[in-house]
C-alpha cells in the first residue's frame, strides 16, 4: 500500500514538473501566487481539552506555501482550460497556548510537505456556474522537535529506559496520565491524498459568490520520508498507540458579499 501511494506521489510530482515547462511562461509573481483552493487553511482557533491534566486556550496553525509552479490564476479565470495545477512546498507550525506556567517549550510541531494540487473543470451549459474536480497529494515530515521519551519525563527517547517504559503500558493503563507534556517526542512521515468536488455560483466578471465544497481524504503516518529515506519517521512502540491511518470528511459553504464599490473597484469577503 505505502509502495503504490510513494509511486503515485513521485509519478504525479515529476510528471506536473515535466509538463509546466511546456506551459506558457508566466512571471515570477503569477508563479508564486499562493492560490491553493484544496486542504487545511491557515487558521486560529479554540479547542476544547478532553484532559484533565491540561487546558488549551488556543490553538495557532499559519501556514507558508512556497511556489515552484502554480498557475491557478490564469486556469481559473479562463474558461476554456479545464486543468490547474500547482507543485509548492508547505511549512506548517503548529502553536498551542496553554492555562498553566510558561515552560521553556512547550510541545511545539510541525510539518514540512512537498505537495501537488490539480483541479480539473467540468463542462457544464449555465454561464453563471463552474464545478471542479481535484486533489491534492502532500508527504513530508511531521514532528515536535523534542528529546524526551514520550511516556516518561525522566529518560530520553529511543534508550532502552524508554523502551521499558512502553512494557508497562496495558489495556488498562491511563495514556493521558503518563503522557510526557514537557519535552515528549512525536515524530512520523506522512502523505495524505485529498479529493475534492466544488460548485461556484459567479457574478457577470465570473468572480465566485457563493461555493458548495466537499473533500474526502486518506492520510497515512509511515517511517521513511516519502517512502524511501530512514530519517525522522516513528517508534514502532509509538505507531502501535498513535495509528498508521486517518480518514477525513469535510464540507465547507462560502457566500461572498460586497463590502463597498469605489472608481469600478469592489471587494469580497
Amino acid at each position: 500500500m505505502l509502495k503504490a501511494v510513494v509511486s503515485l506521489f513521485f509519478l504525479t510530482f515529476f510528471c506536473n514538473a515535466s509538463y509546466s515547462q511546456t506551459e506558457e511562461h508566466y512571471s515570477w509573481y503569477e508563479n508564486f501566487m499562493q492560490v491553493y483552493p484544496i486542504g487545511e487553511d491557515m487558521n486560529l482557533r479554540y479547542m476544547s481539552s478532553n484532559s484533565k491534566y491540561e487546558t488549551i486556550l488556543f490553538d495557532a496553525n499559519p501556514s507558508m506555501k512556497v511556489g515552484f509552479y502554480n498557475n491557478f490564476i490564469k486556469g481559473l479565470m479562463n474558461k476554456a482550460k479545464l486543468h490547474s495545477m500547482a507543485q509548492y512546498v508547505t511549512i506548517a507550525p503548529q502553536i498551542r497556548m496553554y492555562a498553566e506556567r510558561s515552560q521553556p517549550v512547550k510541545m511545539p510541531s510541525y510539518r514540512i510537505l512537498l505537495g501537488t494540487q490539480h483541479l480539473f473543470r467540468l463542462k457544464v451549459p449555465a454561464t453563471d456556474m463552474a464545478r471542479f474536480v481535484g486533489f491534492s497529494l502532500e508527504s513530508g515530515h511531521y514532528s515536535n522537535g523534542q528529546s524526551g521519551c514520550a511516556f516518561s519525563t525522566a529518560v530520553n527517547d529511543e534508550t532502552h529506559a524508554c523502551d521499558s517504559v512502553y512494557s508497562l503500558i496495558n489495556a488498562n493503563t491511563d495514556l493521558s496520565a503518563m503522557l510526557n507534556r514537557k519535552n515528549g517526542n512525536f515524530s512520523t512521515n506522512l502523505t495524505e491524498l485529498i479529493v475534492n468536488y466544488r460548485t461556484c455560483k459567479l457574478d457577470s466578471q465570473f468572480r465566485a459568490i457563493r461555493v458548495y465544497s466537499i473533500s474526502l481524504g486518506y492520510l497515512l503516518y509511515h517511517d521513511r520520508i516519502f517512502g524511501l529515506i530512514d530519517l525522522g519517521g516513528f517508534s514502532d512502540n509509538d505507531i502501535k498507540i498513535f495509528g498508521r491511518h486517518r480518514l477525513s470528511g469535510k464540507y465547507e459553504f462560502v457566500k461572498s458579499f460586497s463590502f463597498g464599490k469605489k472608481n469600478g473597484i469592489s471587494g469580497f469577503v
